[in-house]
């Protein structure tokens, strides 16, 4: 067997109910929904997690217990969801796109006071919930890229990737920015 570990899927969508799976994420910035916000997120392409797979079943001979982690290299380190707000925004300054977090810094902080109060404490944060959004993880996906052939594609991408499909698959309807709030560039 070949064990392969894909960090949160994105790119493009195909069907509707996916937009609740993994590209939630992205579905948020166009609803405006707040996002979990742990800083130890990491990323990959579903055509990467695609290409990965075809390439373990080619080669399950020679690849037989092997592991591969299947991030991109720009959140390798690890990111917070709340980036793909600006990311998505630069590929389409046009629309309204935006990053809430779920719990904002100053949130997180009473939040974690409180889940020390014996009692009500786990009502509030768990203990895994405080190592989650505390951890700052970082992955390697070297093996896959000397060992798969893997070039993963750039985090932006992915991300443009996922809301343009969401968008254009009549998923979600993205609100417009005002004209003012970003410029246009007209064509002669």
């Amino acid at each position: 067997f070949v064990a392969l570990h894909p960090g949160i899927v994105i790119g493009p969508v195909m069907a509707k109910p996916h937009t609740k799976a993994s590209p939630v994420f992205c579905r948020n910035l166009i609803f405006h929904k707040p996002t979990m916000n742990p800083d130890s997120a990491h990323f990959v392409d579903v055509r990467d997690v695609a290409a990965a797979h075809a390439t373990a079943v080619e080669r399950a001979a020679d690849l037989d217990a092997k592991r591969f982690v299947l991030v991109n290299d720009e959140t390798a380190r690890c990111v917070n969801p709340t980036s793909l707000g600006p990311i998505a925004s630069s590929a389409f300054p046009e629309w309204d796109l935006r990053a809430k977090p779920l719990l904002p810094a100053w949130k997180y902080a009473v939040a974690k006071a409180l889940s020390y109060v014996p009692v009500v404490g786990q009502n509030v944060m768990t203990p895994y919930e405080r190592e989650a959004f505390a951890a700052k993880t970082a992955l390697s996906n070297a093996s896959a890229k000397r060992v798969l052939g893997l070039e993963f594609r750039p985090h932006a991408d992915s991300v443009a990737d996922c809301v343009r499909s969401i968008v254009d698959h009549g998923f979600a309807t993205p609100k417009r920015k005002k004209a003012s709030s970003y410029s246009v560039e007209t064509v002669q």
